[in-house]
């Protein structure tokens, strides 16, 4: 009974866990701020540096917090970056400094011809 009742919560954290790094894989370069709003919320973190910005997402997992990381230039998404911690308490306690030298330097426009 114990141990199945320990699969039924494993199977229920692992069913939940991920969300945000599965819509972050949809983010596009180029995408505007509204639209990455529109998929991934209201950032819980963000930092400026110039035309830079850098929004900070987070979701508390079971033993892991996934952190993404969205680089805006000129107000466009310019790429993505992801990271974890294991320390325990609310992931947003835990956001990063961003380094500015991670950030990309350009946003590259894709146009359908």
């Amino acid at each position: 009974m114990t141990r199945m009742i320990i699969v039924m919560i494993a199977f229920f954290l692992s069913a939940c866990a991920n969300q945000l790094m599965k819509k972050s894989i949809l983010l596009e370069p180029g995408m505007t701020k509204e639209e990455l709003v529109a998929n991934l919320g209201p950032p819980g973190n963000r930092q400026f540096k110039g035309n830079k910005e850098a929004w900070q997402y987070c979701e508390t997992g079971g033993m892991v917090d996934d952190y993404v990381v969205v680089w805006l230039v000129h107000g466009k998404v310019a790429g993505t970056q992801s990271y974890n911690n294991s320390r325990p308490g609310f992931c947003s306690s835990f956001f990063r400094t961003v380094n500015w030298e991670e950030a990309p330097d350009a946003v590259i426009e894709f146009r359908d011809r």
